[in-house]
């Protein structure tokens, strides 16, 4: 059964406790001289008396004072001479040195590469430590010195437990520091750092050694924060990445942050002293070598590590090599696609897209054979452009079956690997992008890449790459360029949306211009309009005056030639009247009185009313009515009134030469609109006409044939419906009207009709006008009659008569200044009970005002000019055949 990495390492890490708890107890007299040893100033009696309980340590102090570096005629025998004459510090040097190698470590001599190389580094640690502690805190110089000799103590016991498998891990000797341990953990389960925590724990050494061999690769913002009590562990882990660099494992300076926080927080001057302490561990290491049968003088050990250092180096440049050739080729891959972005920049089609990407493979990346394509799926074909061995690039179109797989006449026009590969097209195109763009398929030696972008795919690059195998370099390279390609496909899109935009753009322009057309128009026929309203107001008055006397005069004149010159006038007036009365229904056209009409019936009475003067005329008349035309809201009296107008204009433009009209009525269930035509064969009206003819007093009829207000007042009522008119006219072939009216108008509102309600009778007349004659002419006209009159010149001083007496009638006009006629009503309605029937004598009032008039109880309305005999009458109704006073 295959074990999990996790339980290997449980085992191992087990193994490893196993190993350690088997190891012999330290020697009870190594942990007293390691204890005096690491005393700040220890007394020279008691160590002499500790050295002599420890054959091994007192034969090791003899040997070395009795050596050839001192130079001594005489032999010393005695071990308390040998310490005096050594001095205490070597003394309890060699004591450290034999109390650690061959008291607590002897277990680990095996005298092979690893473990030489480990007691190379305590050792230079060891010396580092010291040479630190001197210079920060002097007291602890020894026991910085016997931390720095145990604190790998932990790889000795590693490479106790796993032999041959922790020698081939220490045999790389630039794998050190965190590197080390992070490769002890993934391997064994632990690292020497832990290891030799629970070796020195096992031997009850004290907390500092156990700290500094556990701490010592642990950063340096966590050893500030234990604070005075791991001072020996700070000083060891800033000694042990000292002494790698000047052994020539660790490249000076790697650790520089590090190192200068550590020699912070130990009070150091910063990198001055870290500079000194590492030129003297190559000298102190040459000390103290001997001790641990490391003949290595400071020359050989500044030599190996400058070997290190050289080797260091060699395999570092070796790397960058490697690098540097990778990098040249990414760099010629980003070049080729650069290219390749510029001429997909430059495309204006879909095909130009996918030629700039079979160029691009087949000339900068070398590939052989190719097909850069966009594969219809709905319509079974692959079009695009496709390059072999000798060729160029080519447009290429194949069909497809129903699988997608290229028709046999048409596979043979691509590599067979790429036509054979074709028909997964779908299948990759669903593929997700990644973070480097579309994911390259690799199938069969065929390279596949998805042209796609934001979910979207445009088309596919199949192809075969050099030597077969696709590098890191093209896969990056190719999805790069697959996406530049996607973009461009994406560009000329919105290209192609931003054209269709500004063509809808520019025909709503038209239709604006139109509309705005349509709008002035309306608008100069509204000023117009409002000229006309103006000049009617003016004119009428004066006219209603001029009538008025004229017909007085012909009531008293008993001279039959002068009565009937008085006749001829007053007929001239109501001429001018009707053309006043015509303009003002072109400027304020009185509101359709909405009902149910049939559009038939409306265009048969209207050509009932003209069809017989027509045929006299040689006009033949025809009517095309539509099937299914419902009956429309509308006023049928200003329909027949619209459609009569069009008929005559018909008839005058056909005069003398014949012709035909046709009457048409059709229904649009589309935009539920009725439409009428009027179309005739007639003279035509000329181009320059046709946006005149709706114009008030426009005409194009002879003298004394029109007054040129039809057509305007026939617009006005349209308008008034809701509707539309126009004209379409050919000169010499006809004219055609069309008058389109909606089915229900919305928002339309019936008009009322009004009642004149017969009031009881009051005292006297009473004539409000603000037109001095007109009240003359109505004072002078009603007491000829017998009627008592008395007259008010605005609203107010009717106002004022009306609150102090009660009148039989009341003769009104709507429009005057202060206050004007309805206003007048209106006020008189909240205090004369019961009211005074009225009489309302208008020249210009809409049909609005007079529908209101009507409304607040007006019994009857006459327009000015006006009959005074027809007033006469009028009033006679109104107040009954009674005279008054």
């Amino acid at each position: 059964m295959r074990q999990e990495p996790t339980q290997i390492a449980t085992e191992r890490m087990r193994a490893l406790i196993e190993s350690i708890e088997h190891l012999p107890s330290a020697p009870a007299s190594a942990r007293r001289l390691l204890a005096i040893s690491t005393q700040e100033a220890p007394d020279i009696a008691v160590l002499v008396e500790a050295l002599e309980a420890d054959p091994a340590v007192s034969v090791r102090v003899l040997r070395h004072a009795n050596s050839a570096g001192f130079n001594r005629s005489e032999s010393i025998s005695d071990i308390r001479q040998a310490a005096m004459f050594l001095g205490t510090d070597i003394v309890c040097n060699l004591a450290l040195c034999v109390c650690v190698r061959e008291e607590l470590l002897k277990s680990f001599e095996s005298g092979d590469t690893p473990v030489r190389e480990i007691w190379r580094h305590s050792l230079a640690c060891a010396c580092a430590a010291k040479l630190l502690a001197e210079r920060c805190r002097p007291r602890l110089s020894g026991a910085a010195f016997a931390a720095g000799l145990l604190h790998d103590c932990g790889k000795l016991a590693l490479l106790s437990a796993e032999g041959e498998n922790y020698a081939a891990l220490l045999g790389d000797e630039f794998l050190v520091g965190n590197l080390l341990v992070k490769a002890e953990q993934e391997a064994f389960g632990a690292d020497h750092c832990l290891a030799g925590k629970w070796l020195l724990e096992r031997w009850m050494l004290p907390e500092a050694f156990i700290e500094s061999a556990w701490m010592h690769h642990q950063h340096a913002s966590a050893l500030l924060g234990v604070g005075e009590a791991s001072v020996v562990s700070l000083i060891v882990a800033l000694a042990d990445r000292l002494s790698h660099e000047a052994m020539g494992t660790l490249q000076a300076g790697a650790y520089d942050a590090e190192c200068l926080g550590c020699a912070a927080g130990l009070g150091l001057s910063g990198p001055a002293d870290l500079n000194a302490v590492r030129e003297g561990i190559g000298k102190y290491f040459a000390e103290r070598a001997g001790l641990f049968d490391l003949s290595e003088d400071a020359a050989a050990f500044y030599c190996n590590a400058l070997g290190r250092a050289n080797r260091r180096l060699g395999g570092a440049n070796l790397a960058l090599s490697g690098k540097s050739v990778l990098l040249e080729r990414d760099v010629q891959s980003l070049r080729n696609v650069a290219l390749a972005g510029v001429e997909l920049t430059r495309a204006d089609t879909p095909q130009d897209v996918l030629f700039a990407l079979a160029s691009c493979m087949r000339e900068r990346f070398g590939a052989t054979d190719g097909f850069a394509c966009l594969t219809d799926p709905a319509l079974l074909i692959s079009r695009g452009h496709a390059w072999t061995v000798g060729t160029g690039v080519r447009p290429v179109t194949l069909r497809l079956d129903l699988g997608l797989d290229p028709l046999p006449e048409d596979a043979a026009t691509v590599h067979p690997k790429i036509s054979g590969n074709l028909s997964g097209c779908r299948t990759r195109a669903s593929a997700l992008s990644g973070p480097e763009g579309p994911p390259i398929h690799y199938l069969d030696g065929v390279a596949m890449v998805g042209v796609t972008e934001g979910g979207e795919a445009f088309g596919e690059l199949l192809y075969l790459p050099v030597g077969g195998m696709l590098s890191h370099e093209e896969r990056a390279a190719v999805s790069l360029l697959a996406q530049l390609a996607a973009q461009a496909f994406r560009r000329l899109e919105l290209v192609k949306r931003c054209e269709a935009r500004s063509e809808r753009l520019s025909e709503v322009m038209r239709s604006m211009q139109d509309m705005n057309d349509k709008l002035l128009k309306t608008q100069r026929l509204a000023a117009v309009g409002q000229l006309a309203a103006g000049a009617a107001h003016e004119i009428n008055n004066p006219l209603a005056i001029i009538s008025a006397r004229a017909q007085l005069m012909e009531m008293r004149e008993p001279d039959p030639v002068k009565k009937k010159g008085l006749r001829q006038m007053v007929e001239q007036i109501e001429r001018i009247s009707a053309i006043l009365g015509s303009l003002m229904d072109f400027a304020r056209p009185a509101s359709p009185r909405m009902e149910v009409m049939n559009p038939r019936d409306v265009m048969d009475r209207v050509l009932g009313l003209t069809e017989g003067g027509l045929v006299s005329q040689g006009v033949a008349v025809k009517r095309d009515y539509k099937p299914s035309v419902p009956d429309i809201k509308a006023d049928p009296r200003q329909m027949e009134q619209v459609l009569l107008n069009l008929v005559l204009n018909a008839q005058h433009a056909m005069e003398g030469r014949g012709g035909s009209l046709s009457a048409g009525i059709s229904y649009s269930p589309a935009s539920d609109a009725v439409t009428f035509t009027m179309a005739d064969t007639g003279e035509g009206i000329p181009s320059e006409n046709l946006d005149k003819i709706f114009d008030p007093f426009f005409t194009t009829k002879g003298e004394g044939k029109g007054t040129g207000l039809g057509l305007s007042t026939a617009y006005g009522i349209i308008q008034a419906h809701k509707g539309r008119i126009g004209v379409e006219s050919v000169p010499g072939r006809g004219t055609t009207f069309t008058v389109v009216l909606p089915r229900d108008p919305a928002g339309q509102a019936l008009a009322p009709g009004g009642t004149a309600e017969h009031r009881t009778p009051r005292q006297a007349v009473l004539v409000v006008d603000d037109e001095r004659h007109i009240r003359e002419i109505l004072r002078e006209s009603l007491e000829s009659k017998g009627y008592a009159v008395e007259v008010a010149e605005d609203g107010e001083k009717a106002l004022e008569l009306l609150r102090a007496n009660r009148y039989r009638l009341m003769i009104l006009d709507i429009r005057m200044p202060s206050r004007d006629g309805l206003s007048l009503m209106r006020e008189a309605a909240t205090f004369a009970r019961p009211a005074t029937p009225v009489l309302v004598l208008t020249g210009l009032a809409s049909e609005q005002e007079i529908l209101e008039a009507r409304n607040l109880g007006a019994a009857a309305c006459l327009r000015k000019p006006f009959q005074v005999e027809e007033l006469l009458a009028e009033v006679k109704r109104l107040l009954g055949d009674e005279q008054g006073r």
